[in-house]
């Protein structure tokens, strides 16, 4: 049975200052598990501890009351912050159940438990990328150290790319094929077939007509490309490794090897 539990200071952390401060977990473990680093065991069911309830969870979202507490999310909701998805899923989803912005992707791409430990030094190989976040193909603004555990492929595109689009078709063979070891791949899509900033139909029209199923992201004005490159040229390939490290900037072209290499490290 699952044993009662205390709320101790725990292990703490700020979670991002650039936003209003709130005590969080440093790692959300699945509630199974209890979930929440810092929690200690009072008693148990059973055994020498005698009869004890059951942890209570009013809500039935997973978290229980206490563990409700020790967050600050409301024990009688079972979504706090009203963005769709539940205290207790955004939890094991490494996402922040107070936060209406922060939830798991539409996309179901995961989300690492590193991802406020990045500080962004550059954009050259050898220093770790800055973070962005760009509107994705649902609708959700995705960000890059979301994806702190993983090799991302960021492709920089656009519509009227006749290059581009072959290399779109490359890209999700690779995805595909390579995504279960730890590859992610993200399109940044800087203008439309007019030259024009693309639109949420232009990104989905691409993520459908290649079947791409990463991320397809609006770099309106390449905007982000531009902190990548120095000319306009594409397509144009960036590859972050593990930890958000820069391993190649600016490529036009790239191998599945050097994507091999890369989840390689």
């Amino acid at each position: 049975m699952r044993p009662l539990i205390s709320i101790p200071g725990g292990d703490l952390r700020w979670r991002d200052p650039n936003k209003p401060a709130r005590l969080l977990p440093r790692r959300a473990a699945p509630a199974a598990t209890l979930l929440l680093m810092g929690l200690s065991v009072v008693g148990c069911e059973g055994g020498d501890g005698g009869n004890k309830p059951s942890p209570e969870d009013w809500d039935g979202d997973g978290l229980t009351n206490e563990e409700e507490a020790y967050l600050g999310s409301n024990p009688e909701a079972a979504d706090t912050d009203h963005d769709g998805y539940d205290d207790g899923l955004e939890v094991e989803s490494n996402t922040d159940p107070l936060d209406g912005f922060d939830h798991p992707y539409a996309g179901g791409w995961p989300i690492a438990d590193c991802r406020h430990d990045l500080e962004g030094t550059g954009t050259t190989p050898g220093q770790v990328a800055p973070q962005f976040s760009l509107m994705d193909q649902h609708g959700d603004g995705v960000r890059l150290h979301d994806f702190c555990d993983r090799v991302v492929v960021i492709a920089s595109a656009a519509e009227w790319c006749q290059p581009c689009q072959v290399e779109a078709t490359q890209l999700k063979i690779w995805y595909d094929k390579h995504k279960d070891a730890g590859l992610m791949v993200i399109t940044l899509l800087g203008e439309d077939i007019n030259h024009q900033s693309p639109s949420l139909e232009d990104l989905q029209a691409w993520s459908a007509g290649f079947g791409a199923t990463h991320p397809v992201l609006q770099d309106t004005s390449f905007s982000v490309t531009q902190t990548y490159v120095i000319d306009n040229t594409l397509p144009s390939t960036h590859i972050i490794g593990r930890g958000g490290v820069v391993l190649e900037a600016g490529l036009m072209t790239i191998t599945e090897d050097m994507v091999l290499d890369a989840l390689a490290l």
